[in-house]
């Protein structure tokens, strides 16, 4: 039998397993109202500030999680319950796998083996087979996820839930939940340390709707500390490759926190141009990405350090996520067209 192929290249055997069973699947909206919104997920090329793609998804991209290798970008299509897996060498989308419920948050294991997908509507996290696009688990939470991160080193899943305000620890192994770890507030973002010894967590007043905090679980005692408290709602995280910093966007709100982890209780506000949807660090962390998805809606670069705007690049639509290729060359954005 003659091997598959794409435009002429071979395709490897792990994706065209991943193919054939996206064949099967019958997936209402996508590429019928899903094409005619025009959702797409923008490609940047960060060396030139150039936007060199965009790409046709599913309705309502949210969720982006990049492969390892950087060949492949995951993205959740929250409206017509799939996942598009992107091929970065060709910006196109290879394959589309039909998820349960409603999918935001993604993550995956170091070696791309298992990608996680946060289903809101059933309150589970659903595990998805990278190589065959098979579900292979459905791992039933005690409250609604919101949030996702993988230990370095591929030893634990951790997922934040709302409603019950906890972090849950997911054995990859198993496929089960080995510890729930309370919180002040609902997670809304999660963020390990580079060595998997804390994994820092933005929370937000979910019952009173206003406010949150910055809090650090101790990986070893799974024991919780506090960082910061914030006046307004957290919203994305990332932490600096020296763990000395993490950087906070907040919900309805033009600013950007700059925190100072060896000094808790500090922090250095920035101004945004437009309300934030999710922000990225270059891989030495020089740098930061932000995405604004309305007021303007674009990507702006900001210097870690000083926290001066550097460049932007102007996007259609409105943004929803964003993420970056391992070695820094591409920003990934997911974003809904505004024309319907």
């Amino acid at each position: 039998m003659p091997a598959l192929a794409i435009a002429g290249r071979p395709v490897p055997r792990s994706l065209a397993a991943l193919l054939a069973v996206a064949a099967l699947a019958v997936l209402p909206g996508v590429g019928t109202a899903a094409a005619t919104r025009a959702d797409t997920v923008s490609v940047i090329d960060t060396a030139s500030g150039a936007l060199v793609a965009r790409v046709p998804v599913g309705q309502l991209p949210v969720g982006l999680a990049v492969a390892a290798d950087g060949s492949h970008v995951y993205v959740s299509n929250r409206d017509s319950a799939s996942i598009s897996v992107l091929e970065t060498a060709s910006n196109t989308v290879v394959a589309t796998l039909p998820v349960p419920g409603v999918p935001e948050a993604l993550a995956l294991l170091p070696d791309g083996s298992r990608l996680y997908v946060a289903d809101r509507k059933n309150a589970t996290a659903v595990v998805l087979d990278t190589a065959s696009g098979r579900l292979i688990a459905s791992v039933a939470l005690d409250g609604v996820p919101e949030a996702l991160a993988v230990a370095p080193d591929g030893s634990m899943v951790y997922v934040g839930t709302s409603a019950r305000d906890a972090v849950d620890l997911l054995d990859p192994t198993t496929n089960a939940i080995s510890s729930v770890v309370a919180m002040p507030a609902a997670p809304q973002s999660l963020a390990s340390s580079t060595d998997g010894s804390s994994l820092y967590v933005a929370t937000y007043d979910t019952h009173a709707r206003r406010g949150g905090s910055l809090v650090v679980l101790n990986a070893v005692t799974d024991s919780i500390s506090p960082v910061l408290t914030f006046d307004t709602a957290p919203q994305a995280l990332v932490v600096a490759p020296d763990n000395r910093r993490a950087f906070v966007t907040h919900l309805g709100s033009v600013g950007l926190s700059f925190v100072d982890l060896a000094a808790p209780g500090s922090a250095m506000d920035v101004p945004l141009a437009g309300l934030p949807a999710g922000l990225v660090l270059v891989p030495d962390g020089s740098s930061l990405y932000v995405a604004t998805g309305v007021a303007p809606s674009q990507v702006t670069t900001i210097d870690a350090t000083t926290g001066q705007v550097t460049a932007g690049v102007a996007l259609d639509g409105t943004a929803q996520g964003v993420a970056m290729a391992p070695d820094g060359s591409r920003v990934y954005v997911a974003h809904r067209s505004d024309g319907l």
